[in-house]
């Protein structure tokens, strides 16, 4: 993966394919590694949050505007049989979003 640059690829190709949603369309990743994982959690927050650098606890100041919501704030991980039967199946993790309805390409 370092080799290749894949992670690196992963970040654009996933705000790319944010970008790319339409409005009420669902973005789904299945993630195998803790480093793709972080990379998907960061880009999904930041689509989120539009990118806001405001604390989380006060209202945004800084104007950014979400262009989707998360359908589930932790990632999904495998149920113990699938994990069992599967041992592959053990670090996958799948995030998701949902791109707000009325929301334009930020670009």
């Amino acid at each position: 993966m370092e080799v290749n640059g894949e992670l690196d690829q992963l970040a654009g190709a996933l705000d790319e394919a944010v970008r790319r949603l339409v409005p009420g369309g669902m973005g789904v990743v299945l993630s195998y590694h803790s480093g793709e994982d972080r990379i998907v959690k960061e880009r999904f927050d930041r689509a989120a949050t539009g990118g806001c650098a405001c604390p989380p606890r006060l209202p945004c100041a800084c104007g950014a505007t979400p262009i989707a919501t998360l359908a589930r704030r932790a990632g999904r991980t495998p149920v113990v049989d699938e994990a069992t039967s599967n041992p592959r199946a053990a670090s996958a993790r799948l995030r998701s979003l949902e791109r707000i309805a009325g929301t334009v390409d930020p670009r």
